[in-house]
């Protein structure tokens, strides 16, 4: 909470200077990193982001999560991010900064990650590093996570494609993880359909990853609706 403030304030003392913008979305499952978070069910998000000229960058998404997922929890999950990002003349993007995920009333799973990505053309590449153990289990300090992204404009649709990473210290939790599908913007809403799958999963990572007998890592078709201000 106390870095939630801290965002709010620099964000209000400096959002004349910059841009700041909301986004509202709600989808049939809420995924990370190819994992349901949701428990297979839909889920609520809303993200606010700020960047200026000087280079700072700031956000804050909150989901809604499963409490079966994240014992004890409120069912919410809070991202706070911030860094710097710079636009070259030949409009390659870099960001730099760290990412916090919190859970309230389940702080047994807050992980922190320093990140750095780069945009160029159709394309964005990420790197994340965990600075605490990774969602709760024990010796995962360190953690990677490598993603490429791929965004081809096909007359008004554009078709993203993903495919990402993760690099564990407890080696039988590395895995990658799939999406691609279609985004159309109608009206200024955006509206996806996603398909997601995951390779190179070991008996423990399913494990880990199933909740009433159900397997958050299935392969699934996401929909999802959204809106930016």
């Amino acid at each position: 909470m106390k870095k939630l403030l801290l965002l709010l304030l620099i964000v209000s003392t400096t959002v004349q200077a910059g841009q700041l913008d909301e986004t509202v979305s709600v989808v049939t499952d809420y995924r990370f990193r190819g994992i349901s978070q949701s428990n297979l069910e839909p889920s609520l998000a809303n993200q606010l982001e700020y960047k200026d000229d000087s280079g700072l960058w700031v956000g804050n998404k909150l989901n809604t999560v499963s409490k079966q997922e994240y014992t004890n929890g409120l069912g919410t999950e809070a991202d706070i991010y911030g860094g710097w990002h710079h636009q070259f003349s030949n409009d390659v993007r870099i960001f730099v900064g760290d990412y916090e995920y919190t859970y309230a009333g389940a702080t047994q799973f807050n992980t922190n990650e320093v990140f750095a990505q780069i945009r160029f053309n159709m394309f964005t590449v990420k790197y994340y590093r965990s600075t605490t153990d990774y969602f709760n289990v024990p010796g995962t300090v360190g953690t990677q996570y490598f993603n490429l992204d791929n965004y081809m404009p096909i007359g008004n649709i554009t078709l993203i494609s993903h495919v990402g990473r993760t690099v564990s210290p407890v080696s039988s939790l590395s895995y990658t993880d799939w999406r691609i599908g279609p985004t159309i913007n109608l009206e200024g809403i955006d509206f996806s359909a996603t398909y997601y799958w995951n390779s190179g999963m070991s008996t423990a990572f399913k494990d880990v990853n199933t909740v009433d007998n159900r397997g958050l890592y299935r392969q699934a078709v996401v929909f999802s609706v959204s809106k930016s201000f």
